[in-house]
This record gives C-alpha cells, structure tokens and sequence, in this order.
C-alpha cells in the first residue's frame, strides 16, 4: 500500500492520532508531527491532561493539536470516536506497568496491552474509513530471550523473532513468573493480536499496518522514579543506584527517543513498510558500560556523592549478551541515530534537576 503521506506532498489537512499523547514516547511523537504540518489528535485520560497539551502547543502550533478523553484504553469502543475523520493512527499508548495493587498476576500487564491494541484495531475497523496506515509501537523486549548464557553471548536479535521463553516462563509459572517475562508477555502478546487481527481482516480495510520495536528508550519525564513503569524503574535504578557486578554486567539496547520518534513518523511516509517489524534500535550496551560513559564524558556535572553511586566497578569484563540487528529500520526507515553521549547527558542533567543524585529529593522509590 502506498504510504499516508509522501513526504514531498501537502500535509495540509492531514490528521494523525497519536493514543497517550501526553506519554513520554508519543509526546515526541506529537512534536515531530506537528513540525513536518500535520494536524493532531491525540488520546488523553482526562481534559486535564487535554488543556495542558492543548496549551503547549497552542502558541506555536495554532489550533493544529486537538485532544480527545479516552480514560480507559482497554474499554470496548474506547477510539471509536478518536478514529473518525484520521488518515493514520500512531497507537503509542500503553498501560502503564506500574503495580499498585500488589497483584503479581501476568493478567495485570498482558490484558490492558491485548485488550488496548484490539480496541484502537477495531475502531479503526468500523470508523476509521480514511485510515490508510497504522503504526504500533510494539517493543524488543517483544523478541528478546531472558536466557542468554555468557557461553553463547553474543546473540543478535531480529524481525524473526519471538521472546518465546518468555511466553513459556509466564504459562508455566504464572504469579511467579519474573516480572521482565511479564512484560516481555504483554508486549509480544499485544503485538500477536495485532497481526492477527490485520490478517484475519486485511480484505475488509483500506489501511495496512507496521509494528516499530523500539530498544529501551531513557526517559527524562517522570515526577518520582516511584511512579515508574516497573521495568524502567528496574532500568533505572540499575544504573543511579548501587548494584552488584551481576547487575552491572547486564546488557541492553537503547535508543534516543528524539529517533524513536523519527522513526515513527518516518513509518508513515515511507512506501514498503507497511506489514513489516522494524526494531528501531542505536546499538548494544552493558550497565556499567552506561556508567562508564557517564563517567568519563559528563563527570564534570556530577556531585561528588553521585560518582560514588554511578561508578559502579569500572573494572568489570563487559560483554553484552545479545544485540538487536537494526540494520532493517536503517535501510527502509533511513534512520541515522544520536551518539550516546548526547543521549545520556540529557538523561543525567534530568536528573540533576529533580536532585535524585544529590540528596535535594528524598524519592522513596528509588
């Protein structure tokens, strides 16, 4: 299917809805629509949340962004008034991950992702009759292996795959299942439905689909690392907090979410990808690789208590334990992606400000 939008077209008139626009995520994604021309909507929990991004973007943006309340994303006809009158939906919006309840059920992550991701599918289904493409932010963690032995390290990671161990571990062992397998399980499982739900209904639709699998993404937006999704408040403390070498050793992808959000956008105007998985991914790192760089490029920043903590053991024989292959997302998407250090001192100047390294705030969570 032709893309949405070429990009050397008029965006005049164009609307994309953006799900959980005011996410971390989808609020870069929100920006960079709007600087390329197009019109906005975007999905927000409460007209709190709405005014706020309306007033964001209003001085500069005009009436170009425009919000509409949907408070539970996994509630049968939630985006059927959403979808009316878009060319494309970036469904970014996710449940939040963060377990209050105590419940260690995989149901508390795997359900709201299923049941979000068939929801937007079926509105769009019914309402969404100029929808010519949809893009879902799915995840790698939707395709990695928990597992990895140091025997067998690197292992290199692609479209292909599925995080199949994962999916065993949270049959097999439910509650008690580890909580990255549970999220591992909400992300393959949400993105399963998805494809399944296109293919079952690809004749009855005008629109194709595209999953992007974004490698972890730093988050500088967050009132309390307390309030973080459960597996980026395990991301994050494992690097601004003491850790054993067990730990430090862990390997990970990353991505700036400047390109996440590019790559996103870049989805929509790009001919051949729709039906494709694109991992969208800058490279492999370990935890005390992570604190090495930040050690060596922005030291300078960093309160004397603060080296202590992110010093880690600079000693430590790192080898990442598997890695993403990107190189699909850099030859469709034409993707080029930021040095990690740009991407870290944002990361670090962020949290500096919120004095989490500093002892300014006493944040319980972490």
């Amino acid at each position: 299917m032709p893309a949405v939008l070429p990009v050397q077209s008029s965006l005049a008139g164009v609307r994309v809805l953006v799900s959980g626009a005011n996410g971390f995520i989808a609020l870069h994604v929100v920006k960079t629509l709007l600087e390329q021309g197009y019109i906005v909507r975007g999905t927000v929990r409460s007209e709190e949340k709405g005014r706020r991004l309306e007033e964001r973007f209003r001085e500069v943006y005009g009436s170009k962004f425009e919000w509409i309340v949907v408070e539970d994303i996994a509630k049968d006809g939630a985006f059927d008034d959403a979808v009316r009158d878009v060319d494309a939906i970036q469904h970014v919006a996710s449940p939040a991950g963060v377990n209050e309840t105590g419940d260690q059920s995989p149901d508390v992550y795997i359900k709201p992702a299923v049941q979000g991701t068939l929801g937007i599918l079926r509105s769009a289904l019914k309402f969404g009759h100029n929808v010519k493409r949809i893009i879902l932010t799915s995840s790698t963690a939707a395709i990695w292996r928990l597992n990895v032995t140091e025997s067998e390290a690197p292992v290199t990671f692609d479209e292909t795959n599925w995080c199949d161990d994962s999916l065993a571990e949270v049959r097999e062992r439910g509650s008690k299942a580890p909580m990255l397998a549970k999220y591992s399980a909400s992300k393959a499982l949400s993105e399963k439905a998805a494809w399944e739900f296109y293919h079952d209904h690809q004749k009855e639709v005008g629109w194709d689909l595209v999953a992007l699998l974004p490698a972890m993404v730093p988050l500088t937006d967050t009132k309390s690392i307390s309030g973080l999704p459960d597996s980026l408040g395990w991301w994050f403390r494992s690097i601004f907090q003491e850790q054993p070498d067990a730990i430090l050793g862990l390997g990970f992808g990353y991505v700036d979410v400047v390109d996440c959000a590019a790559a996103l956008v870049a989805a929509l105007q790009k001919d051949n990808v729709g039906g494709e998985r694109i991992i969208i991914s800058a490279g492999p790192t370990t935890f005390q690789d992570t604190r090495n760089l930040i050690l060596s490029s922005l030291k300078l920043s960093l309160p004397a208590s603060a080296l202590t903590i992110i010093r880690g053991n600079p000693s430590l024989e790192t080898k990442p334990l598997y890695t993403y292959n990107a190189e699909k997302g850099k030859r469709l998407l034409e993707l080029e992606y930021r040095e990690p250090v740009e991407t870290y001192r944002e990361l670090v100047n962020w949290v500096l400000e919120k004095g989490w390294l500093n002892g300014a705030e006493n944040d319980s969570g972490m």
